[in-house]
């Protein structure tokens, strides 16, 4: 298995790679053919690895404010919302016949002094309160918030091309998913790396028995008791959208194919674990939950009226939802019920583009969103 374990942290000075050097397209996955080809490696190879001391001729600061290339519309995004299909493409959203949570938006983190947020992927909460944010540019992809906003650190830059998915597991240690490079890789609270996933640019599905340890557009990640974990792929362009489940050490146990019948690609979007084990699996365009068993039995299809931006449990068990470009989050009950929900569409201070990712804190107080294509963090706090 192509796995990099304890790797050595080298502390390098906060030197950040040109936006034209180490950024790819953000918003646009490559084709399954260029895939194929090596579209992800050609997109990959504009970074080098995270830990690595930058090359000479990378090495040129960014301009204050430097952001990365976005995007509207996402291939693999079906109903896209991008300038241009929001003049063509009208879309209704459905709203939930369910009452407002209990929750008011208040200022929420800002980015670093004389920066923009570019394409926020992902956050979380850490075990002490504080917040980490990833997003889709060099310079500052991963930040540290406390509790009150205030930026505690970022990390080394230059961690991945495509900045998707974020969580924190039960030990603190922190998991990203790479769009681009297609890995996943987890580093301890202080950043060092631990394990790395995947084979950086190949793009394929996994092959245990012929040796290829590959992802393509690894989504999301999320941990069971015994800290075995599953990685969620495709987003949308992925022809063989998979899970696939890893022991705590990263040997693979198993992966399964979540195509549709009709050959349309789906976009295996985010999953959540149930107390009693299920997964819930989401696959975003065509609103449905699959849950699932730990091994991929198929015990039933939960049918939504929004998108599934991502799916979490908070620490009494309660299952939440972020609905993407539906701008809304949710409370749901383990049915897909909506007993809950706040947020809406449009270009204010409170109102989103996307509802990418979210995140609770364990008092269930606090709760983030990420806005991928707004270009900030939501947050909320508990009447």
């Amino acid at each position: 298995m192509r796995i990099a374990k304890s790797l050595a942290f080298v502390a390098v000075a906060f030197v950040a790679l040109s936006p034209t050097l180490a950024q790819v397209p953000q918003e646009t996955p490559p084709s399954p053919a260029a895939a194929g080809r090596g579209g992800a490696a050609a997109g990959c190879g504009m970074i080098t690895s995270y830990g690595e001391v930058q090359p000479v001729a990378a090495a040129i600061a960014s301009a204050p404010g430097g952001r990365a290339p976005t995007a509207g519309g996402a291939a693999g995004r079906g109903r896209g919302r991008g300038a241009a299909a929001a003049v063509t493409e009208p879309v209704t959203i459905s709203i939930p016949d369910a009452p407002q949570l209990p929750y008011t938006p208040v200022p929420a983190p800002t980015p670093p002094v004389g920066t923009e947020f570019a394409g926020i992927g992902s956050l979380d909460v850490m075990p002490n309160g504080h917040i980490l944010v990833f997003q889709r540019q060099a310079a500052n992809q991963l930040m540290e918030y406390d509790a009150d906003g205030r930026l505690v650190r970022t990390f080394d830059d230059n961690i991945a091309a495509r900045a998707h998915g974020l969580k924190i597991d039960r030990h603190g240690n922190i998991w990203l998913t790479d769009g681009q490079c297609n890995t996943v890789m987890e580093l301890a609270p202080t950043g060092a790396v631990l394990m790395t996933l995947g084979t950086k640019g190949q793009a394929g599905s996994w092959d245990e028995a012929a040796g290829k340890h590959f992802f393509n557009q690894p989504n999301d990640v999320i941990f069971g008791k015994n800290d075995d974990f599953w990685v969620v792929t495709g987003h949308g362009s992925n022809p063989d959208p998979r899970v696939e489940h890893f022991d705590r050490n990263g040997k693979w146990i198993k992966g399964w194919s979540i195509k549709h019948d009709d050959g349309t690609n789906a976009t295996v979007h985010t999953l959540a674990i149930a107390k009693n084990g299920d997964l819930y699996i989401s696959d975003r365009e065509v609103h449905r939950i699959l849950v699932m068993t730990q091994d991929g039995r198929l015990l039933r299809t939960i049918q939504m009226r929004n998108r599934i931006g991502s799916l979490v449990v908070d620490k009494s068990g309660g299952l939440w939802m972020s609905a993407g470009e539906d701008g809304m989050i949710f409370k749901l009950d383990w049915d897909g019920k909506v007993t809950g929900w706040m947020g809406k569409v449009g270009p204010g201070p409170y109102e989103y583009s996307e509802a990418h990712y979210m995140a609770i804190s364990p008092d269930m107080k606090t709760i983030y969103a990420a806005d991928s294509l707004g270009n900030k963090i939501h947050k909320y706090v508990r009447n």
